[in-house]
């Protein structure tokens, strides 16, 4: 069975070769903010390596007669997935991507034997390296159609599918090829999600060495896009999804206009996972009622500058951040002169949240909530314990309704919220406040699915009240 980790340099080479430079394969701080939380690997990427593992034991050349292929979850870089290869009938073969708990891509096909030439003579080059197209909504109103080079690199073919360069026809991986560009690039462009493609062997009159595509149907429920695709000799579908924008959140000066006053002058707010999603707005809220502001990221480091000038910008009050990583945590107090020490604490870093698909307890994912949520906090308390007097520690209210698939991170926020009560009991002089959020509209939570979360701005700003009034009476 073929195993594949694949890493940051293999998507970089995959989207020279595809022309496929989608952020999310790419961008490490852009796809933060997407819905994965990470980048991911291609689709057609993982189907090439996946195909390559089939034709590794074939002796003579064959022609893809049907091909069926469903992206069914993401594949994160530096995580192995392996080939398990199922030899159907005759030339039909199931080939599933799998990691050790589930079926990450599925791909159906049938070949045949041939002794033919390409009849299409496809260029030995690479694409151009181009801007992704941006699609919204309101552009699928009317009709979309149009055509994609077909371009096939022989060296990098070689060099990285040897078994596919070998065995395979280029003009019919060439058209494989460029789905992901036509997808990734141009529609529906840089919000896009690969989710399927399908084609088959048919007879048409297109022999020009290119793809051509329109839209067949788009479900704005859900974003769900139908491709039609055609090219020589080859009829198909793509399925793909218009992803949701980052979520952007109110601006400082928004904020400031609505709520601002001098109700936390002399305070100085540290917030833990401060550069997005919840952590953006208590910074500019809290710099808005007149606190000093020190916000913290791990890898965000261009959202953490941009909100600081943004504060800055509009505000007399200092804004800085800080790189700073809970699971490998370094002296925060060598970050702030004595005389500089916060006395706010909000703790928001987590990993990414989704639900667990092991369908039983996934210890690795508890572990991993666990260093965020306990460990990671306990951490930054201990070092700041002499200077906090107030905590801000963001619970859930997934401990009350109890949703499938979230027992991990249920079961670790059930645990930080005993860890509050410690520090409650044990030390008088900090108050801790620990309120149950209702999901929201975050980077976090935005999926596939277009459902309307709770309104962010209303939510907060109503914890934000009871949050001062405690700090003012105390």
């Amino acid at each position: 069975m073929s195993k594949k980790t694949f890493s940051y340099e293999d998507q970089l080479r995959f989207a020279e070769f595809s022309g496929d430079y989608n952020p999310l394969h790419l961008d490490e701080v852009v796809s933060r903010r997407l819905m994965h939380g990470q980048v991911i690997v291609h689709g057609v990427h993982l189907l090439f390596w996946g195909l390559d593992a089939l034709f590794e034991s074939f002796t003579e050349k064959v022609s893809i007669f049907e091909l069926d292929v469903k992206f069914l979850l993401p594949v994160y870089l530096d995580h192995s997935i392996k080939a398990e290869i199922v030899h159907e009938h005759g030339r039909s073969y199931k080939l599933n991507l799998i990691d050790d708990y589930k079926i990450l891509v599925k791909i159906l096909i049938k070949l045949e034997p041939t002794q033919k030439v390409d009849t299409l003579i496809i260029k030995d080059k690479i694409p151009p390296k181009l801007r992704p197209e941006l699609l919204e909504d309101k552009d699928f109103i009317g009709n979309i159609a149009g055509h994609i080079p077909l371009l096939m690199s022989r060296d990098y073919l070689k060099n990285n599918f040897p078994s596919l360069y070998k065995n395979s026809l280029v003009s019919e991986l060439s058209i494989i090829l460029a789905t992901t560009r036509l997808v990734g690039m141009k529609c529906p462009g840089v919000n896009s999600i690969y989710s399927g493609l399908n084609f088959s062997r048919s007879e048409t009159d297109n022999c020009e060495n290119e793809l051509i595509y329109e839209v067949h149907h788009f479900d704005p429920r859900f974003g769900l896009i139908d491709l039609d695709i055609c090219s020589s000799n080859i009829k198909g579908r793509i399925k793909a999804f218009l992803r949701p924008k980052p979520q952007k959140q109110l601006t400082y000066k928004e904020i400031n206009d609505k709520y601002g006053n001098k109700d936390l002058e002399g305070k100085h707010a540290l917030i833990i996972g401060g550069s997005r999603g919840i952590g953006e707005i208590t910074a500019k809220y809290f710099a808005a009622k007149g606190a000093k502001i020190s916000i913290t990221y791990n890898s965000g480091r261009k959202d953490a500058d941009r909100i600081v000038r943004e504060i800055n910008k509009s505000s007399s009050h200092v804004a800085k951040c800080y790189q700073f990583n809970v699971e490998n945590p370094k002296n925060l107090c060598q970050l702030f002169e004595n005389s500089e020490m916060p006395d706010i604490l909000f703790y928001y870093a987590t990993p990414r949240i989704g639900k667990s698909d092991k369908g039983q307890f996934d210890l690795d994912k508890f572990h991993l909530f666990n260093s965020f949520y306990i460990v990671g906090f306990i951490n930054v308390f201990e070092q700041l314990k002499q200077h906090i007097k107030h905590i801000f520690y963001p619970s859930t209210i997934f401990i009350e309704t109890k949703p499938n698939g979230m027992w991990e991170y249920i079961t670790s926020k059930t645990a930080g919220e005993f860890i509050c009560n410690y520090i409650d009991k044990e030390f008088q002089d900090i108050y801790v406040f620990k309120p149950r959020i209702p999901k929201v509209m975050t980077d976090q939570t935005k999926g596939l699915l277009r459902l309307q979360s709770n309104n962010t701005e209303s939510v907060m700003v109503n914890l934000y009240k009871d949050f001062i009034s405690q700090i003012i009476e105390n």
